[in-house]
């Protein structure tokens, strides 16, 4: 065999694996072409209903009793006894006793008093006798001189002897009066059910008349004051000057991871807008809040709840989630091809996680509450929990395989 020439044999072997790999890339099979399937941006959205809606005006509030007293002691004393619900969060009744200070020097002062009035008494029935004498003898004088009859001195018919008697006697009543009104205020009593917030005395202690002794407060109504933007005063019914006619209102507040709710009413609203804020104040009552139903905790003074008031029915106007907002008052509505349509909106009013849009929606509209990173108008989506729409999917399926 002849000698081929040095070099030639590797590029010889390079050459035949050149078209060896040429051959097989055109010689495989060509794999079958798919249809793309194309690619739906999930969303959620919220169908407008066609009910009327109802205005809800939500606030916040701490719960306080209608009525809150200090109480003073009217005379001066060492405290004897005080009742086992005069302590702070004690509960009485009304009437009870709370506590009860030393009797001694106002029993003696009524006794004393109780002399001085029948001394009294004695004095004028003495004076009545006088004048009466003295009476019987002027007249006596007169019809013995027919002719020299005069005018008598008051004196003479002991007429100011006889009302000084009778003021002593006044002035005597009014101290005895004074006297067992000091002894009946040495055991002060609730004037209302309630519950005591504070204390400051106890058995033993000396205490003067006008020195506060502990402060307590009425358990039947309980009221929590919510403030408001002037706007929403045109969404519920404001009482009128007797306080009738106010929005129903719900206080909720969450215990244990479960929600507790009390029903109440406006009552009153404040006369003028907080300088700084702002804002007005609505004032909402709450019958037998203080007091614990079934399951359900009583309300506590200084609590901080939710109140939400029961408004105006809004008839023309439709509701939305809040979320539903876009920038310049706007939404994004889904038509019937699955597209991404942008609609702009007239909001009435916002409270809470809900909206209430006066024109620009109807129902049946599918409004996104999705937040896109990414939006162009007509984009397809694809609604969540629903089917895609087989239409546009065989429309695109067309389109991606033609390209």
């Amino acid at each position: 065999m002849t000698k081929l020439p040095k070099g030639v044999l590797p590029l010889l072997i390079l050459v035949i694996g050149v078209v060896g790999a040429v051959m097989m890339i055109k010689m495989r099979p060509s794999a079958p072409k798919r249809p793309s399937v194309p690619h739906h941006t999930v969303v959620t959205v919220h169908t407008v209903e066609g009910a009327t809606p109802v205005a809800t005006v939500t606030g916040f509030g701490s719960v306080s009793a209608r009525r809150r007293i200090t109480l003073v002691p009217q005379v001066s004393g060492v405290i004897l006894e005080t009742s086992p619900a005069f302590q702070v969060g004690g509960s009485f009744a009304e009437g009870d006793m709370l506590l009860r200070i030393d009797e001694v020097d106002y029993v003696l002062a009524a006794q004393m008093a109780a002399a001085q009035v029948a001394r009294q008494q004695l004095a004028l029935a003495t004076a009545e006798q006088e004048a009466e004498i003295a009476r019987r003898e002027w007249d006596r004088i007169q019809a013995d001189t027919p002719d020299t009859r005069v005018r008598p001195n008051p004196l003479v018919l002991h007429g100011p002897q006889l009302a000084s008697a009778r003021a002593e006697l006044a002035s005597a009543e009014a101290s005895l009066a004074q006297a067992e009104l000091n002894l009946d205020r040495c055991t002060m009593t609730a004037p209302f059910a309630g519950r005591v917030i504070e204390e400051n005395v106890d058995a033993g202690q000396y205490v003067r008349a006008g020195n506060a002794v502990g402060t307590i407060y009425a358990t039947d109504v309980a009221e929590v004051t919510v403030p408001l933007q002037d706007a929403d005063l045109a969404f519920f019914d404001a009482p009128d000057a007797a306080g009738e006619g106010g929005a129903h209102a719900e206080l909720a507040i969450t215990f244990a991871g479960r929600e507790h709710v009390w029903t109440g009413r406006v009552v009153r609203l404040s006369g003028a807008l907080d300088p700084q804020t702002r804002l007005v104040d609505a004032v909402v009552a709450v019958d037998d809040g203080y007091i614990a139903a079934g399951d359900r905790p009583a309300l506590l003074d200084g609590m901080f709840v939710e109140v939400r008031l029961q408004g105006h029915s809004l008839p023309g106007m439709v509701q939305i989630p809040r979320a539903a907002l876009r920038e310049g008052g706007t939404v994004w509505t889904i038509d019937a091809e699955n597209r991404l349509r942008t609609k702009s909106v007239d909001v009435a009013r916002t409270d809470g996680d809900i909206a209430l849009v006066a024109s620009g929606l109807v129902e049946g509209d599918d409004v996104v509450v999705s937040q896109l990173d990414v939006v162009s108008e007509g984009m397809n989506v694809q609604i969540a929990g629903r089917p895609v729409a087989q239409a546009s999917v065989a429309q695109e399926t067309a389109q991606g395989g033609s390209s």
